[in-house]
């Protein structure tokens, strides 16, 4: 598991403390029961934490004798802090565990000035070479996004990200499957206090540095998991329209076309509602139950490397996620979602043509996070700035985007060349402000065998290709009768915007037109080649490459058989990425197909 690996990584000779946003005992007792019988350290050492009520009666009288036998020799009582005391239980090897964010906590250190733990960590680092390593934790009760809106059962029960205890029992007896345990990556106390910025500050406003970065690393966090704030689609609409920027194009707009500037708002409002998604919780799960279903009944398996997923998790953190991944059949829409969503990431928005939004599938994928786009923005100024206006938006609002960068499906299994217009856009919204960083994911999804492949022979064959119409979803239904093999997904490491256009040391803000869709077709061509990079080589594509390479019309097994040791023997000396039957059992494998 990602989170242990974190914890096994660090030396044994630190000083460990755990660090929780919100204060809540069932937290401490969890992490010091499970990680206690893992052998981990395990938090001993509460800081600010009251547990007399959970001490036996034996212990609980030890305690108390001990505390009025120091009053009556000292006339207060024993402070952990300020004694020392948890200064040596820490230097002795013993593991804490502190809350960053607690009212009554806050008012007896502002009001009262009572000692900050915080505060007691950065001296005691400042006092030892050792290093102490701060971890930050969050158990996740509810994985749904925060609502901008409280309901009344959020005020009285809690809401997602702090639910009460009633909410978290009911959480724990009902759906115990449904909650998340999460670590951040540790914190090096003494790298930190080093850093210029925090070197020149006294040790108070250090520790009010430090409780803020570890309240943004906890809330970037539960962002990864959860989503952004969930705004209706109107709210989004009504912010983009309301942009001062916006507003002023539309007002050149109207003047340079001789149009009323009310004709031009309300073309402009059409435009958002052909564009928007309309993202529901309710129409995800219920998408997830039945894709379930349907991927059970259509493929053997779902092939994919948890560490790529856990690295992508832990980038989402830092920025949006753009997925591109290659494009093949139109199960790419559902798969990649599907994955995210399992794997405990909120599903994209998905950047959907717009033949693709006809009833009844076009309203369900708006619910599931799909946005819809023309083919061309080509003599449509006013629809390519909302279009554009709609993207910064989402990317603002903290919400991952998944673009297929081919602009349609391969009809050959082969990579198509990149279409930079979506690419462009995405770069333009990142240099115009809309967020800080963003990272690229090319992603592989690759078939046995598509869905598509009669309608793919048709359309080679000089067939036209047929409109997505509610006929051919009927039609669909013949899919679930055939069994289509396993799909296999690979996920590139993410590339920073940010990193890359640093490393080709060009200003975007000052590059002419073509230099900077020059810059685009570029990285167009960096991700299309990271995804063939990682291209799993699959039995069916062996065989098929077999039977196509064949020169004469008629051949014997035992040719395909020599043209496909052929290939196995290349695809190993090339060290090219083969699928899990193809390593464990070849012969076999592709004797089968």
């Amino acid at each position: 598991d990602h989170n242990i690996e974190k914890i096994k990584n660090i030396d044994p000779n630190n000083i460990i403390v755990y660090a929780s946003k919100n204060k809540r005992i069932l937290d401490f007792l969890y992490y010091h029961i499970k990680l206690k019988s893992m052998n981990l350290p395990y938090p001993e050492i509460g800081f600010d934490f009251r547990f007399f009520l959970l001490l036996p009666v034996k212990r609980l009288l030890q305690v108390f004798i001990c505390h009025m036998d120091y009053f009556l020799h000292h006339f207060h009582f024993k402070d952990a802090y300020t004694s020392g005391y948890a200064t040596k239980e820490l230097y002795t090897g013993k593991t804490g565990f502190v809350c960053l964010i607690e009212e009554e906590d806050f008012y007896k250190r502002f009001i009262k000035s009572t000692p900050d733990p915080l505060y007691l960590l950065i001296e005691l680092q400042k006092n030892t070479d050792t290093s102490v390593m701060i971890i930050p934790e969050d158990i996740i009760y509810v994985t749904k996004p925060m609502r901008k809106d409280p309901t009344l059962t959020d005020i009285f029960f809690g809401t997602h990200e702090k639910p009460g205890l009633i909410k978290r029992f009911f959480t724990i007896l009902r759906h115990p499957e449904k909650i998340r345990v999460e670590l951040a990556k540790p914190i090096d106390l003494k790298e930190f206090i080093r850093r210029p910025e925090i070197l020149q500050l006294d040790s108070e406003f250090q520790t009010h540095r430090l409780r803020k970065h570890l309240v943004d690393i906890l809330n970037r966090q539960r962002k990864s998991i959860t989503g952004p704030v969930l705004k209706s689609r109107q709210e989004i609409t009504e912010d983009i329209l309301t942009r001062k920027s916006l507003r002023e194009f539309l007002a050149q707009y109207s003047s340079e076309n001789d149009l009323p500037l009310s004709k031009t708002h309300k073309k402009a409002a059409n435009y958002i509602k052909e564009i928007a998604a309309n993202y529901n919780l309710q129409v995800i799960n219920f998408a997830n139950w039945l894709l379930t279903w349907i991927f059970k009944n259509i493929f053997e398996d779902l092939v994919l490397n948890q560490e790529e997923i856990n690295r992508m998790r832990e980038k989402s953190t830092e920025a949006p996620l753009i997925l591109v991944p290659c494009h093949k059949s139109h199960l790419d829409y559902l798969l990649l979602p599907y994955v995210m969503f399992r794997n405990n990431m909120p599903c994209p928005h998905i950047a959907a043509g717009k033949n693709l939004s006809f009833w009844p599938l076009g309203p369900l994928f708006r619910r599931g996070g799909a946005f819809f786009l023309r083919r061309t923005f080509i003599g449509a100024p006013l629809y390519a700035k909302i279009f554009a206006a709609y993207l910064e938006k989402l990317l603002y609002e903290g919400f991952n985007i998944k673009i297929f960068i081919e602009g349609g499906r391969s009809r050959t299994g082969k990579l198509l060349s990149p279409k930079p217009g979506g690419i462009a856009m995405l770069i333009n919204a990142y240099n115009n402000g809309a967020c800080d960083n963003l990272f690229f994911v090319p992603i592989f999804i690759g078939y046995d065998r598509v869905l598509e492949e009669d309608a793919y022979l048709k359309e080679i064959e000089g067939g036209k290709k047929n409109p997505e119409t509610l006929k051919g979803l009927i039609n669909a239904r013949k899919f679930l009768k055939k069994k289509y093999g396993k799909v296999y997904m690979k996920f590139n490491e993410p590339i920073s915007i940010k990193d890359y256009i640093q490393e080709k040391g060009i200003d975007l803000s000052r590059a002419s037109s073509q230099e900077y869709m020059k810059f685009v077709k570029n990285f167009g061509y960096k991700l299309i080649n990271a995804i063939n990079k990682n291209a799993v080589a699959t039995p069916h594509g062996i065989i098929a490459s077999a039977v196509l390479n064949c020169s004469k019309n008629s051949f014997t097994k035992k040719q395909v058989i020599s043209r496909v040791n052929a290939y196995m023997n290349l695809l190993i000396f090339m060290g090219a990425e083969l699928s899990d039957t193809l390593r464990i059992d070849p012969d076999n494998t592709l004797s089968s197909v």
